[in-house]
């Protein structure tokens, strides 16, 4: 049948993977010229499916570790198919389906999407169901590099070795031992220069990395991604190897993760990001739940984004939920400010939310987090009063880790209020080193 199963016809990783199996199984064992023809036309065909996966911008919402999973075998299948017709057929750059020749060419700009999940200190974007401390393939960089010249090698230092992968991919070993010769015989290519800022509206993502060694990320986008946790106006702060303020990523994949308790599962639930609490209430899992009105801009010294958040929770909540964020690229302060306007009932309130996995030091006005390097501080403009909750993960190898929410109430005046804090990394003092 056509498709077949649930993944043929699929805009997700799954459908590289096993489309770009059976595409390279095919081409070797496969003698019978017509028959081969027909798999092949059939394979390329769905595997157009899989490339709608990705945003316009070329994201893979799903996360890096996911973009390594898909794009390794249709990669693997591709070099394959056009080595083996003399790149007659071309499906990196090539007219294929709906995708022709351009140097706007979306397949350009999925090549170009690793590097930008990386920040300056090697750690990893982990939204979704991602990991902070990701890695990518040699191989498949190398047959990305000798195809787009817009690739841009990752921290080298995040280089997955053989033995990385405990399930040991033949695909992802193959490339890796093979491709880097390949490559250097070609000439070795350097790509782009490495960007401070990466601005990918269609994700509606922003990732902005600072001269001073912390970072931020953010994201807008909906509650039905692939591999979709609820958080919409989630971000990161992160500098010098330590998120400080975290994303979870992936949890332990287990009974439930993926059916119907997958949202009371910490790392999947709202609650589980830096997103507000509405009258207690957390986001909604589903494609109307989402962000409107996401703008980013940058200059020379600053990043800002503005996104309204109201949609993520269920109907009837909340009205606005304005959230901006304002990040130095000299410093490497944030500002966030949630502005917000209720429907006026009695009760109502929002609650600010902040996820770490680093014991939180509550001040007055302020709350502390180091790991013994660099302090990070939170700054509340409003009076804060902070609670701190502790929370047990079960993280994606199966270990149990602490999580702690900080979390305070917004100023609110009749229907409207607004809550600003400001985050700012800076060296722990000389005589606290080591204590």
């Amino acid at each position: 049948p056509v498709p077949y199963r649930r993944w043929e016809n699929s805009r997700h990783n799954w459908n590289g993977v096993c489309a770009g199996a059976i595409g390279s199984a095919c081409l070797h064992l496969i003698k019978d010229k017509t028959r081969l023809e027909e798999y092949l036309k059939r394979i390329c065909g769905g595997l157009q499916y899989y490339m709608e996966g990705f945003t316009e911008d070329g994201a893979c919402t799903e996360g890096l570790s996911y973009y390594n999973y898909g794009m390794t075998y249709f990669c693997n299948f591709a070099q394959e198919l056009y080595d083996k017709t003399g790149g007659k057929q071309d499906l990196f750059c090539g007219v294929w389906g709906k995708f022709g020749k351009s140097t706007e060419d979306k397949r350009a700009k999925i090549a170009a999407f690793p590097a930008k999940c990386f920040f300056t200190d090697g750690r990893t974007l982990s939204f979704a169901d991602g990991n902070n401390r990701g890695i990518f393939r040699m191989g498949l960089g190398c047959v990305l590099a000798m195809h787009y010249p817009c690739f841009r090698f990752p921290d080298m230092n995040r280089v997955a070795g053989l033995d990385t992968d405990g399930c040991y991919h033949f695909a992802s070993l193959k490339m890796d031992l093979l491709m880097p010769g390949r490559l250097l015989a070609v000439g070795a290519v350097s790509g782009e220069k490495k960007e401070a800022v990466d601005i990918l509206p269609a994700a509606q993502w922003v990732v902005a990395r600072s001269v001073a060694g912390a970072s931020m990320a953010c994201k807008g986008g909906h509650n039905l991604e692939f591999h979709n946790h609820n958080d919409v106006g989630h971000f990161i702060y992160e500098g010098m190897g330590t998120m400080f303020f975290t994303d979870l990523g992936a949890g332990e994949y287990k009974k439930g993760y993926f059916g119907e308790g997958r949202y009371q599962v910490l790392c999947n639930r709202s609650m589980g990001h830096s997103v507000p609490l509405v009258n207690g209430k957390e986001q909604q899992s589903g494609a109307e739940y989402g962000c409107t009105d996401f703008r980013a801009v940058s200059d020379a010294d600053t990043v800002k984004v503005s996104m309204d958040i109201a949609k993520a929770y269920e109907t009837g909540t909340i009205q606005k939920l304005e959230r901006s964020l304002k990040f130095c690229l000299k410093t490497g302060q944030l500002k966030v400010t949630d502005k917000f306007l209720l429907y006026g009932e009695p009760g109502e309130y929002v609650e600010e939310n902040l996820i770490t996995q680093i014991p939180p030091v509550v001040e007055k006005e302020r709350v502390l987090l180091t790991d013994g390097r660099k302090v990070c501080s939170l700054r509340v403009e409003q009076a804060a009063g902070f609670t701190v909750t502790e929370y047990e993960h079960c993280n994606h190898k199966g270990v149990q880790e602490k999580v702690y929410a900080v979390r305070w109430k917004a100023d609110l005046k009749g229907k409207t209020g607004m809550s600003t804090f400001h985050l700012t990394l800076s060296e722990v003092p000389e005589e606290e080193k080591g204590e």
